[in-house]
């Protein structure tokens, strides 16, 4: 169930924390219970692809720990549990008031369907599995968007896009290293990778973000809601970014950006020093 990445879940705060109401805790109750809603629906993706991987699975050295792949978990007890945890999402949203419900189930939905293309073969066309997981995160950002009554800019939708593609081939750069120790153990795709295109791929992602966030952060209708002094935060943007391409690229370690969150330090205070910075802008000068 990947409880480790249900922090990509936590998406469904940003449109709170770009509009600085993070203290709206009629808000923040609604999108916990999306998140409680994504982290079950995840959970039931990240099943269903074990078992079509499971013979992949069974040749990897750490993936063949996992229950369906050593048969700890029999096939018809992981269906049941995928199908419990899909009526547990779809339940979550029945707490909610009746728009919000709609909202909920068909993000819900539409999430769940995008991951079944994604498993039964989306996953195996070579930059393709990128788009399905971006998707992936523009379904759950809308979704908060909706259940917070705040308009999803197309900066943010854009960042966000571009954000999630590099988390995708950051973790294909892993996959790719995988590989060199033993075919066996890769996904089927990687083998339309090479490492120069990821860097290539990653390093032109890493611009993108950094330009895209300059533009936003100097627009002038966002600077008026923000200060003037919103430019500042593009700072730990660039280096939280760069740190990353330097340990992808120079160092050749910590491909996975989700495994680098929890246990880099310098990532995580540029993502901090940018979170306090971008909270206090509007009260700067």
């Amino acid at each position: 169930m990947r409880p480790k990445q249900w922090i990509k879940n936590l998406i469904v705060f940003l449109p709170l924390f770009f509009g600085h109401r993070i203290w709206d805790t009629d808000a923040i109750l609604r999108l916990t219970l999306l998140l409680v809603a994504f982290c079950l629906a995840s959970s039931a993706v990240y099943l269903f692809n074990d078992i079509c991987d499971r013979e992949i699975d069974r040749q990897h050295p750490v993936k063949c720990k996992r229950p369906i792949a050593s048969g700890a978990l029999r096939l018809p007890m992981a269906y049941t549990l995928i199908g419990a945890l899909i009526l547990l999402a779809g339940g979550l949203s029945f707490l909610l008031p009746a728009p919000y419900t709609v909202y909920t189930l068909i993000s819900l939905g539409c999430y769940l369907l995008l991951n079944l293309f994604y498993s039964l073969g989306g996953k195996h066309i070579p930059i393709i599995d990128a788009f399905f997981i971006a998707v992936g995160f523009l379904i759950r950002l809308f979704a908060a968007g909706a259940i917070s009554h705040i308009t999803i800019s197309s900066w943010l939708a854009l960042m966000t896009f571009f954000l999630s593609l590099l988390l995708a081939f950051g973790k294909r750069k892993e996959d790719l290293r995988l590989m060199r120790d033993d075919t066996r153990t890769s996904r089927p795709v990687v083998k339309h990778y090479t490492d120069g295109f990821l860097n290539a791929v990653l390093a032109i992602l890493s611009a993108t973000i950094i330009v895209l966030y300059t533009l936003y952060a100097t627009d002038v209708e966002v600077v008026e809601r923000n200060g003037r002094h919103l430019y500042i935060t593009v700072l730990p943007v660039a280096a939280g970014l760069l740190h990353y391409l330097r340990h992808v690229i120079v160092e050749r370690r910590h491909c996975n950006p989700t495994d680098m969150l929890y246990s880099d330090v310098g990532l995580q205070l540029s993502v901090l020093l940018w979170g306090i910075l971008y909270i206090l802008s509007p009260y700067v000068g």
